[in-house]
């Protein structure tokens, strides 16, 4: 190679060096002289997403082709109430945070689109991913109340209470509801809570019904319009107080609301509502006033128990057992005097609630209740069925029986579980199934002795107190009332097959002549009456069903013993035992007229 050849080589390597150090040089179709750069491809890391509404999800992704590159990303939804925020790494690895729109009236699908540029090289891509939002809570106005009947007159009021679903997310506002009534009926709306309040209605004078029309609206342009017509009943005086009234068939009863029980405790309400009753129709309507302190309820021409409550607002205050026969308690009562004390006890014939006095079906059943409850409970449908019978509501649907299982451990507190009592009259109480406290239970009351109220019925005060589940006038019976189970006489050892002397007042007889029942008789020779006391069964503590009927039963009386309370026992083998039991079993009651101790 010649010098002038080796100099030219040289020129050349430098010239390359400096275009090396020089500045960057856009490549692609700008630098077509410049290396290839690969397409840009977004991947999002699943095919489609999913989504509650309001919910906030992450949607990852990737960028492939950007060695190295700036890239300006960009994200958008076709739907304008979706919120998205993108984050990323130094390789454009990141997610989209999505957050589903708050109001969406039907379920459907958003789309998600994510888009890259490389401005400098002039690439840009783009991708699309789908997230399946569900419908979010109906906007819905319900009426808070099942109440049918309203008791008025002219110039009262009273209060519908109601509530709108699916305004719960701050971007609702809800306006205040539009209320209309009929002719002679003025209206206003008064709003408790962002979704929650209650119209008042105004009589100006009181027509057979009232109908009250509402409508909702939102900033979303949803809408809801519910109505309701009411019977009106007009006002009538009440007499006396009790938890339970003995009403004929076909009659009305108008309730002493104005206090709890037979108490002078003051009792405020809104409302009254039928929790249950045992017999088909048998109540027609059941009309409050807590203006005036009155609840009227209308029965049908039929026989059975019935529960009314009154409400305030949404909660249960106080409750009535009405039984609904033609029985007369004053008319045939067991009297028997106490040859201890020289007190005589007029007892009822037949057990409270019972359709009937006589053996042979389950009518003479009545009702099991929970010692020192005031709300009844059904018992068995049949004479040997551990069935419960059924209950109804005002329009005759059957409805379920209610159990109210909870841990005690939770409530220090006696008082909280009486007011658990009032508020669900209709629910059996038990332990939590497992619960830590449920092998310490012996009263559905608390686990604590100290919290145990053993006046519940009247014993310490020795006065019918405002939870005594009987009629005015009577109360439950005392051990002192069951002396006349003594005169008996059987042959053999009480628990062996030798029958019982029916020559003596109190004998049992399980021959069921004439299809009766087997139980326990007190023949009163000189009335030429005898007393039937039925094997009614009773409601099981730990779990609320039904067991024993047609084998035996049991009577509570006001008498705590220790933890326990004592109860009179029934069975063949049983003509007049007496001993504690559980408080939280559910059994019979027999009352007597109202005595002193």
């Amino acid at each position: 190679m010649t010098f002038k050849s080796i100099l030219l080589s040289l020129a050349a390597v430098a010239l390359i060096a400096v275009g090396c150090n020089g500045p960057d040089e856009p490549d692609g179709p700008d630098n077509p002289d410049g290396p290839t750069l690969s397409d840009l491809q977004i991947y999002f890391g699943a095919d489609e997403y999913a989504a509650e509404a309001g919910e906030t999800i992450s949607i990852p992704f990737s960028i492939a082709g950007v060695e190295g590159k700036s890239l300006t990303l960009g994200v958008k939804a076709d739907n304008d109430f979706v919120e998205l925020k993108v984050s990323n790494d130094a390789t454009y690895a990141g997610n989209i945070k999505f957050t589903a729109p708050s109001v969406m009236p039907s379920a459907g699908s958003i789309n998600v689109t994510l888009s890259a540029e490389d401005k400098a090289n002039s690439r840009s891509t783009k991708n699309t991913v789908p997230v399946k939002v569900s419908a979010s809570e109906p906007f819905e106005a319900i009426w808070l109340s099942d109440m049918k009947s309203v008791a008025l007159k002219d110039g009262g009021s009273f209060k519908v209470f109601f509530t709108v679903t699916g305004v719960e997310p701050d971007a609702v506002v809800l306006s205040t509801p539009v209320v209309t009534v009929s002719s002679g009926y003025s209206a206003a709306v008064t709003m408790t809570s962002k979704n929650e309040g209650y119209v008042t209605v105004t009589a100006s004078s009181i027509s057979p019904s009232v109908n009250i029309s509402l409508k909702a609206e939102d900033n979303f342009s949803r809408s809801s319009q519910i109505s309701k017509t009411l019977e009106i009943v007009g006002v009538q005086e009440t007499s006396g107080a009790a938890n339970c009234f003995i009403v004929a068939p076909g009659q009305t009863k108008a309730i002493n609301a104005k206090v709890k029980g037979g108490s002078a405790e003051p009792l405020e309400f809104d409302y009254a509502v039928l929790l249950w009753q045992d017999t088909r129709s048998l109540v027609k309507s059941v009309a409050g006033s807590g203006e005036e302190g009155v609840i009227v309820v209308q029965t049908n021409n039929a026989s059975g128990n019935a529960v009314v409550a009154a409400v305030q607002g949404t909660k249960i205050v106080w409750s009535w057992h009405l039984w609904v026969t033609e029985y007369d308690p004053e008319a045939a009562p067991l009297v028997f005097t106490n040859q201890s004390t020289g007190v005589t006890y007029t007892m009822m014939d037949r057990n409270l609630g019972a359709r009937s006095e006589k053996a042979g079906n389950a009518d003479c059943f009545g009702l099991l209740y929970q010692w020192g409850r005031k709300d009844p409970f059904v018992g068995a449908r049949g004479i040997e069925e551990d069935v419960l019978i059924n209950k109804y509501d005002i329009d005759g649907n059957v409805i379920p029986d209610r159990i109210l299982a909870y841990d005690w451990s939770a409530m220090n507190s006696g008082d909280q579980n009486i007011d658990l009592a009032i508020q669900n009259p209709d629910a059996f109480i038990i332990p939590k199934s497992g619960s830590s406290t449920a092998s310490q239970f012996t009263d559905w009351l608390t686990t604590v002795a100290a919290d145990q109220d053993n006046d519940l019925w009247g014993y310490v005060s020795k006065y019918k107190t405002k939870y005594d589940p009987c009629p005015e006038g009577w109360r439950v019976s005392p051990t002192a009332a069951w002396t006349f189970r003594k005169l008996y006489k059987k042959g053999g050892n009480l628990n062996d097959s030798s029958p019982y002397d029916n020559t003596y007042p109190w004998y049992w007889d399980d021959k069921k002549d004439g299809g009766t029942d087997a139980g326990f008789y007190y023949n009163d020779s000189e009335k030429g009456i005898k007393y039937f006391f039925p094997l009614s069964g009773r409601r099981d503590n730990a779990s609320g069903s039904q067991s024993g009927t047609g084998g035996g039963c049991d009577y509570w009386t006001p008498e705590p013993q220790n933890k326990y309370a004592m109860v009179e026992l029934f069975a063949f083998g049983n003509p007049a035992s007496e001993t504690g039991l559980r408080r939280d079993y559910g059994y019979s009651i027999r009352c007597v007229k109202d005595y002193n101790y």
